[in-house]
């Protein structure tokens, strides 16, 4: 491992911090809310660049939907301070990556339901108990669903697992599951798979006691603040933690460190949001689709604007795929009908507004101010998860933040895992 891998949790988290801080106004509200300024809080020079990469043919994919940051820094008409901007974000990024399995094997019994991205999620997992641990633990999945991870487990080792969930309705398919092929698959006297329907607030060292380590894949929102509370409460030997959907979380869910309190950076939504976007590669055709989104959403934002005085707040509700891929005018004709606005425009005065080449070029500023700031999403990801291992070191636990998963597959690959010091 190179020092840049190896540095500690506060030495990364303090970098992240002082790099963020002069983009505080970039990552806490999209351009469009601040239409007609929407890029003026931006290098000129860079959204220029920008601007012919979108005209070259999938340039501006290549950068924006397929990540490929090496066509700016390589690129001798590229502004060198947004070269020195990408440098930074692509440091402040890296953190050690565990040697994932090439192939995820399947169970001796195919499991379920099962999508192609969980199933590499609950491998990697299981590899990695396996090298961390023998096969003598009796660990407790935490918002584990239908209890994929533990039926893999159980089925391969027969490791006794404790599925703990509030949605009744998966712990009961998950018991249907495990029932029906426990005697003819198996292979064990006892079943090692079980289940508990409970609210994770209703959580007591009782029941975590009795299990090690504390497991948690995709704990949403506030969550893991919660599974860390009550693993320390519980004096928890090691917790294994994957957080998601962070836009859910409220203030007190975040910036739980003595550290992060200190910093305080993050305080709105719409930066949780930015944490929470993909950041993995995505197929020219998705990117595609995205951007006839976003031409579709934000020229009918700037209609409301011009014609109805709106404001650049106005929700939008998602639609179809079909309706992006049709005229300006079936769409902007469903949003009327969904916000109540009645209006006298034809189909071809809403394409035409649609065409104005002076709405167009508008739209592209967006895309590229945009382009700017989603780059700080996965910096700010790493803000709010080395805060929870900051937060894990303050109350006696040694703390390692690694990449477990293959990012294509599923971007929310970032872990915690903490054991308790002697």
């Amino acid at each position: 491992m190179n020092p840049i891998e190896t540095r500690p949790l506060k030495d990364h988290f303090l970098e992240i911090s002082e790099f963020l801080s002069p983009y505080h106004d970039w990552y806490t509200e999209e351009p469009l809310l601040h239409y007609p300024q929407h890029i003026s809080k931006y290098p000129q020079s860079w959204i220029n660049y920008l601007k012919n990469l979108f005209s070259q043919e999938d340039a501006f994919f290549r950068f924006t939907g397929n990540g490929e940051l090496n066509l700016a820094l390589s690129d001798n008409n590229c502004p060198e301070d947004f070269k020195y901007y990408i440098q930074r974000i692509v440091q402040l990024r890296q953190v050690p990556k565990r040697e994932r399995l090439e192939t995820p094997k399947l169970p001796g019994l195919r499991l379920e339901g099962i999508t192609h991205k969980k199933l590499h999620e609950i491998n990697q997992i299981f590899d990695f108990l396996m090298q961390e641990f023998s096969e003598d633990i009796c660990p407790v999945d935490l918002c584990s669903g239908k209890g994929h991870l533990s039926f893999l487990m159980g089925h391969e080792k027969g490791i006794k697992t404790l599925n703990i969930d509030f949605d009744s309705e998966l712990q009961y398919a998950g018991e249907l599951r495990n029932t029906k092929y426990f005697s003819s698959h198996f292979g064990f006297d006892e079943n090692p798979v079980s289940f508990k329907t409970l609210d994770l607030r209703s959580l007591n060292s009782k029941i975590l006691k009795e299990h090690d380590p504390i497991l948690g894949l995709h704990t949403c929102g506030g969550l893991s603040k919660l599974i860390f509370e009550k693993s320390v409460e519980s004096n928890a030997p090691n917790i294994l933690n994957f957080g998601c959907c962070y836009y859910k979380m409220i203030p007190s869910d975040y910036q739980i460190s003595t550290l992060g309190q200190e910093m305080g950076l993050i305080n709105h939504l719409h930066t949780l949001s930015l944490a929470t976007r993909s950041h993995g590669r995505m197929s020219a055709n998705t990117f595609k689709m995205n951007n006839n989104v976003k031409f579709h959403r934000y020229i009918f934002q700037l209609l409301l604007n011009k014609e109805f005085n709106h404001d650049m707040k106005t929700v939008l509700k998602s639609s179809k795929a079909s309706l992006y891929r049709g005229s300006f005018s079936e769409y902007a004709s469903v949003q009327f009908k969904r916000l109540k606005i009645e209006h006298n425009f034809s189909e071809k005065d809403l394409n035409d507004f649609y065409h104005d080449s002076t709405n167009q070029e508008i739209v592209v500023e967006m895309l590229c101010a945009n382009a700017i700031r989603n780059l700080l999403g996965r910096i700010l990801e790493l803000y709010l998860i080395l805060d929870r291992g900051l937060y894990l070191e303050e109350r006696g636990y040694k703390v390692l933040v690694q990449e477990f998963f293959d990012e294509d597959l599923s971007p929310r690959n970032l872990g915690i895992f903490a054991t308790k010091r002697s």
